[in-house]
């Protein structure tokens, strides 16, 4: 699913996140959390699912932000190349 009800045009759909705070190494970016989650073929989800899912939005001018935070975070210590088109 690339697009999401709930988002705004000037964001992006990261996915759905079970956590509801903004983690710490994201906490420089401007996080938008929705109300109703969707899976991957745009159903939405169980109200069980629904409980601990949030579908999680970025403004399309941090994405790139967004890109070396999680590239970081999971490679330590490598040097970032930003991708052509974020």
């Amino acid at each position: 699913m690339n697009n999401h009800p709930e988002q705004q045009p000037n964001e992006k759909y990261l996915g759905n996140s079970s956590c509801i705070t903004v983690p710490s190494y994201l906490s420089h970016i401007s996080i938008r959390y929705g109300v109703t989650a969707y899976d991957l073929d745009g159903k939405r989800l169980t109200d069980v699912e629904q409980s601990y899912l949030w579908p999680m939005f970025v403004a399309k001018e941090e994405l790139h932000l967004y890109d070396k935070a999680m590239m970081q975070k999971t490679f330590p210590g490598q040097k970032y190349y930003r991708p052509q088109g974020i």
